[in-house]
């Protein structure tokens, strides 16, 4: 008897597993404004955590991860902006880490298991199929289409697969695997390791080109975003220095400039060329110069009563230059994991005009090139005092010189840097004030008279 009722409940999940079918969604009224520049999106399942999110557009999207309560992965749909979620009726997986969404009737996912997921209904029905992809953990989904699809595997014998019948069957077409970025049907790109990968025959054959990026020494490279064909972005990591950085190529992928060195680079978005957003680990920060100069997005207080707020190594995905959405991780003091939140914004992280009273300037670096100064002008505006940390490191990630003060008073002032000792070459100012960030490159030249 207790033979035939464990094979009843194998027999069931194995039926949900492959296919699923529609019910009458119930929303999940969440919260809209609740903050000055990010809203706190509650999903509605505090065992929940996140790990991918993907909109087709500013009100639609969805997001997939875990609930730990039973241990499967779930999808959670939004058709207003993150007012409220749906929870969809996906069969039977493990967490869901990736999720693609190609228009508003096709979705695809992967869970933790290389389980791929479909549905071309907006999310009523889900069918599932096992690729038979080497057993290592999924990285990328992509679609350029509803029948062409990548997906690229990490591990050992990382690859790419490539799928021309939406996902029914897979074909190994590429021996890398670590990130994807198809910015048009013939033209993708992958990294892995120190190298960028290129295909322009829909992935069929890749080329192989070393990463040079301004003599910063990467020891990995995490993700890949093309724009168009030529113009991308990557992130690295620096492991001696644990450092993070961006890089930007005009070229395909032929040379590389380094556009953001700082705190560890975890994932980013690139609207278009000129308007970046980029996930630290403590928050957001952003570029509106493709990457020039960069400036700290505050985040709200969640009104929960977690101990802190921070942004983890997962998704931040923005349908347009002031609406993004992030996945945002509350952690309760007492807990081994977090219970996420969607971050959103519609003012491109701060107000379209930003209180004086919160903002603090970086009037001037001069000059730039420099020799035997480097010349800083800054203003923090607040009403209370202000701490200023400014701190210069060279190309290879060494700190070659720091400065904190504090108690500074509201008003301009100066701060001079004595570089005659300096080697020549590039160097990045890091400057901090009142724990808002920017970041500059600098160059040191040595004048000859």
């Amino acid at each position: 008897m207790i033979l035939k009722i464990k094979l009843s409940y194998l027999i069931v999940f194995f039926f949900l597993k492959y296919y699923s079918f529609s019910f009458p969604f119930n929303p999940i009224q969440t919260s809209c404004d609740t903050g000055l520049y990010w809203s706190v999106l509650t999903i509605g399942c505090d065992s929940c955590q996140f790990f991918t999110i993907d909109f087709i557009n500013d009100s639609t999207g969805y997001v997939g991860g875990i609930n730990y309560d039973n241990g499967f992965g779930v999808i959670y749909k939004t058709d207003d902006g993150g007012c409220n979620w749906y929870k969809l009726p996906i069969p039977l997986t493990y967490a869901i880490i990736n999720i693609f969404v190609l228009n508003d009737l096709t979705c695809y996912a992967l869970d933790e298991s290389y389980y791929f997921l479909r549905t071309f209904d907006g999310g009523q029905t889900w069918t599932t199929h096992l690729p038979g992809l080497t057993p290592y953990t999924p990285r990328s989904l992509v679609f350029i289409d509803k029948y062409t699809g990548y997906i690229s595997i990490a591990g050992n014998d990382s690859a790419i697969y490539k799928t021309s019948n939406s996902g029914d069957t897979w074909l190994k077409v590429g021996p890398v695997g670590a990130s994807l970025s198809f910015p048009s049907l013939f033209t993708g790109y992958s990294i892995s390791g120190k190298n960028l990968f290129k295909t322009i025959d829909e992935g069929d054959s890749w080329n192989i080109f070393p990463i040079i990026t301004d003599s910063i020494n990467a020891d990995t490279f995490s993700k890949i975003l093309f724009i168009n064909d030529t113009i991308g972005f990557i992130i690295g990591t620096n492991i001696p220095t644990q450092k993070g950085y961006v890089a930007k190529t005009f070229n395909g992928g032929n040379s590389w400039s380094i556009s953001y060195y700082g705190n560890n680079a975890f994932d980013f978005f690139a609207v278009n060329m000129d308007t970046l957003y980029l996930n630290i680990g403590s928050g957001i920060i952003k570029s509106i110069d493709g990457g020039n100069q960069w400036e700290t997005v505050y985040l709200p207080d969640t009104g929960y009563p977690f101990t802190n707020l921070f942004l983890p190594q997962k998704g931040i995905d923005c349908p347009s230059s002031n609406i993004c959405y992030c996945i945002a991780n509350t952690m309760p003091s007492g807990n081994n994991f977090g219970y996420d939140r969607i971050l959103k914004t519609t003012t491109g992280g701060a107000p379209l005009s930003i209180p004086e009273q919160i903002e603090n300037r970086i009037i001037s670096i001069s000059p730039n090139p420099f020799s035997s100064h480097l010349t800083i002008q800054f203003e923090p505006t607040a009403t209370a005092t202000a701490t200023a940390t400014f701190s210069l490191y060279s190309s290879t990630g060494k700190l070659v010189y720091q400065n904190i003060d504090k108690n500074l008073p509201p008003g301009k002032h100066q701060k001079q840097m004595d570089t005659r000792n300096l080697l020549p070459g590039l160097y990045f100012l890091i400057a901090n004030i009142n724990n808002q960030i920017q970041t500059f490159k600098t160059l040191k030249i040595n004048f000859n008279f």
